[in-house]
C-alpha cells in the first residue's frame, strides 16, 4: 500500500532536518578541534599571536586610528566598543560595562586584551608598594584643593583623545606593542585638574603640578619643591634621574623602582624581546600607576638622597 502525500512530505521535512542538525554538529567538532588563538596578551605580560598593530594599526606616525581611542567619524563604530545602549549591566556609569569609569577601563587594560597598568606587579610576583588609588578619593597629596571627581583613570587620560598633550620620548618604548623606542603621550589631557583646554602642553612637572600643585616651587608646602616648569628628558637612560642641577623635577624622585646607579634598561623582556633572561632595571614598568617602592619613589632611604647630594659634600 502506497504512502500518503502527506506522508511523504513530513517523511522529505524530517530528513532535512536531521541532515542540518548533523551538519551543524560536525561543524562545532571542527571548530572545537582548532586550537583558541591568543588574542592581545597573556596575564604574565607575555605576547600573544597578535601584536598591538594587528587590531589597533600603526601608532607611530601617522597613526591609523584603530581601537576605541578617537578618531570618530559618522562612518566608524567605535562608540559601541566601550558603550552599549541596550546591554549595558543596571549599576554601569555612562553605559559602560562596570559601574565606574576605572572598573571600565580595566575590562580590556588588565593585561588580558590590553595594558594592564594595575596588574603587572602582582601578576609577575611583586609587591604594590605604592599606587594611584582610583575610585576612592578626591584628595591627592600636596594638593591644595581635592579634586572634582573621584580620581579614575579619565582624571589623567583623553580617553576619546578629545584633548591631550603632545608626545614625549617614553622610558619603555610603547608598553607590550613596540620592540623599539617611541614617542607617544599615553593618552594624557592637557587640561588636567578641569583647566583650560592647552594647559599643560608638555609631560614635565608642570603636568603633575596639575594635581600637586603645593610640591612644585609655586606652592606653599614646598618639601623639597621641584621646578614648576621643567620637562622630562626620558629614554633609555638614567640621565633625567641623576641631574644634579637646581631645577629638580618630579621624576628625579619619583619612578618606577630601581637601582638609579644601574643603567636603565627597561627593555621588553617580559614581552619577548629581548631574551628572557635579560636584565632589566626597573623590573616592571607600571609607574605611575603603581611601584614597588613607598610613595612612588625609584629608592628609598639615604640611596635616594644620594643621588643628587654627595656623601662627601654633605656640611
Amino acid at each position: 500500500m502506497g504512502r500518503s502525500p502527506g506522508s511523504e512530505k513530513r517523511s522529505f521535512i524530517l530528513r532535512n532536518v536531521w541532515r542540518r542538525v548533523l551538519v551543524a554538529a560536525l561543524i562545532g567538532v571542527v571548530f572545537t578541534l582548532i586550537p583558541a588563538v591568543a588574542y592581545a596578551y597573556h596575564t604574565d605580560g607575555r605576547e600573544g599571536d597578535y601584536d598591538c598593530i594587528s587590531c589597533h594599526g600603526d601608532d607611530r606616525d601617522p597613526w591609523t586610528g584603530e581601537g576605541p581611542h578617537g578618531y570618530y567619524t559618522s562612518t566608524t563604530a567605535k562608540c559601541a566598543l566601550c558603550h552599549t545602549v541596550h546591554d549595558a549591566p543596571a549599576d554601569s556609569i555612562l553605559l559602560l560595562p562596570a559601574s565606574t569609569i576605572t572598573g571600565s577601563c580595566l575590562t580590556c587594560h588588565d593585561s588580558t586584551g590590553a595594558v594592564g597598568p594595575y596588574s603587572q606587579i602582582v601578576a609577575r610576583g611583586g609587591t604594590v608598594g605604592a599606587e594611584h588609588s582610583c575610585d576612592t578619593t578626591t584628595y591627592v597629596p600636596g594638593g591644595s584643593a581635592p579634586l572634582p571627581d573621584l580620581l579614575d583613570c579619565s582624571s589623567c587620560h583623553s580617553v576619546h583623545r578629545a584633548t591631550q598633550m603632545q608626545p614625549f620620548l617614553r622610558d619603555t618604548g610603547k608598553a607590550f606593542g613596540a620592540k623599539e623606542w617611541i614617542y607617544s603621550n599615553c593618552l594624557l589631557r592637557d587640561d588636567v585638574n578641569d583647566a583650560a583646554d592647552g594647559t599643560y602642553t608638555e609631560y614635565g612637572a608642570q603636568w603633575c603640578a596639575g594635581c600637586h600643585d603645593e610640591r612644585t616651587d609655586w606652592g606653599t608646602v614646598h618639601n623639597h619643591p621641584v621646578s614648576q616648569v621643567a620637562t622630562y628628558t626620558l629614554g633609555r637612560s638614567n640621565d633625567g634621574y641623576t641631574d644634579t642641577s637646581d631645577d629638580p623635577y618630579c621624576q628625579q624622585c619619583h619612578e618606577d623602582y630601581r637601582d638609579v646607579e644601574t643603567t636603565f634598561s627597561a627593555c621588553l623582556t617580559d614581552y619577548g624581546y629581548p631574551a628572557p633572561d635579560a636584565p632589566t632595571n626597573p623590573e616592571y614598568t607600571a609607574f605611575p600607576h603603581q611601584t614597588e617602592s613607598v610613595n612612588l619613589l625609584a629608592e628609598t632611604d639615604d640611596d635616594l638622597c644620594t643621588n643628587c647630594h654627595e656623601v662627601s659634600m654633605l656640611p
